[in-house]
């Protein structure tokens, strides 16, 4: 299981404890690609409803997601124990600590992106041209990369709404 997979879970799994967001995200989450096949059809399926359905909830996505065959996608994102962590995603976290917390995983998720294309076409280079600055390019991209892979959320006042703070 890939790290982008577990932030593609994540991310739906804040989107149907919140369905709320699509209203202020909702090309953002649309232009999201994702890795997993079968996440991104259920991502697809989660934007075709919240454009039918203006006033999305919480239960009536889960049971549009359920009636139209993603029961067992939905079983897997929500038995996931190592999102306990990632407790903006659930239903009893403050609507501020939710965007903050959309926002930095898929600010995360975009840069991780773009980091593992740019270490593969670094190391393409490297295969074909094996020189210093090359080289340094690889390793700088390599650190680069372990570092955005974090899973802490660093700002001010992030989690206060919800009761928590930026180390619970």
């Amino acid at each position: 299981l890939t790290t982008a997979i577990k932030r593609e879970r994540l991310l739906i799994l804040t989107v149907l404890n919140h369905p709320w967001l699509l209203r202020e995200h909702h090309e953002e989450f649309a232009t999201i690609i994702f890795e997993s096949g079968e996440l991104d059809k259920l991502r697809c399926e989660i934007i075709d409803v919240s454009l039918r359905e203006s006033d999305l909830e919480h239960k009536s996505l889960y049971a549009h997601l359920l009636k139209t065959g993603y029961g067992k996608a939905l079983e897997v994102i929500f038995k996931q124990g190592e999102f306990r962590a990632e407790w903006f995603a659930w239903p009893d976290a403050a609507p501020q600590d939710v965007a903050q917390g959309w926002y930095h995983v898929v600010n995360r998720y975009r840069r991780v992106s773009d980091l593992e294309k740019d270490l593969k076409a670094a190391q393409l280079e490297l295969a074909e041209n094996m020189t210093e600055e090359v080289y340094a390019r690889f390793l700088a991209l390599k650190t680069e990369l372990e570092n955005a892979k974090g899973n802490e959320a660093s700002i001010d006042g992030y989690g206060i709404a919800s009761g928590k703070d930026k180390y619970s």
